[in-house]
């Protein structure tokens, strides 16, 4: 039998009594038709997962209300190499696709850029969506870490706050290309998305001086949400 993840934002204790949204729970009762003792597992998106069970309904006015039994709780350590996303947005729809992969493939920052190539207007686009995807992608995956997501700003902005090591995805140039480094010691690294075609040649020059590497996968140009799935999943194999 699927057991099935839902999203509580506040604290998991065991033995305690929670009630899910009213969006988780029309999901479980309505959608799922989840009964009384059905077995849940609850997510908090900081580090706890805990076991619970379906309660019945106390009477008609709350019927569509979930309420949980939690039994196990379980506490996860935060990752000692986090990982910060910089990504330039692509369409909206796109766009959930990058939400979903960078949380699957275990983010834990996220902050939307504005560059010189940049196809979507972020300006207006901060929104509760956006954070909406993060939380079916950590239910869909099981990641007990909501990722943070930041405001948007622009590449010169995001880089006169950075301190720390990383990378910058790079369209593949016909000169042969440096291997980066792997062996970097615990702590934040990042990885930089442009937009498709990739950064334009001075936000390129402004990372290079900041000391990122470029990193490239593949002989052809990828699409944003294509070359975020390829390397983060890169940068986990090798740096863990």
């Amino acid at each position: 039998m699927t057991v099935h993840r839902f999203y509580y934002p506040g604290q998991l204790e065991v033995q305690d009594f929670v009630t899910l949204s009213s969006t988780e729970s029309a999901h479980a009762l309505k959608v799922l038709r989840l009964r009384p003792d059905d077995e849940m597992i609850l997510l908090n998106g900081k580090g706890t997962e805990a076991i619970a069970r379906l309660e019945g309904a106390p009477d008609k006015r709350r019927m569509y209300e979930a309420i949980c039994h939690i039994d196990m709780v379980k506490h996860h350590e935060k990752s000692q190499r986090p990982v910060h996303l910089y990504v330039a947005p692509p369409k909206t729809k796109c766009m959930d696709i990058v939400l979903k992969s960078a949380t699957e493939l275990g983010v834990s920052l996220i902050t939307p850029i504005i560059c010189r190539y940049g196809v979507s207007k972020i300006e207006g686009e901060f929104k509760e969506s956006w954070r909406n995807q993060l939380v079916i992608a950590i239910k869909q995956s099981g990641n007990p870490w909501l990722p943070e997501l930041q405001p948007p700003t622009s590449v010169e902005d995001a880089l006169k706050s950075f301190c720390g090591s990383g990378y910058f995805g790079s369209v593949c140039k016909s000169e042969k290309s440096i291997l980066p480094p792997w062996d970097r010691p615990v702590g934040e690294t990042s990885l930089w998305i442009g937009p498709e075609g990739g950064f334009a040649p001075e936000e390129e020059s402004m990372m290079l001086e900041h000391g990122l590497y470029p990193l490239t996968v593949g002989n052809w140009i990828l699409r944003v949400e294509t070359a975020v799935s390829a390397l983060l999943a890169c940068m986990n194999v090798r740096i863990e």
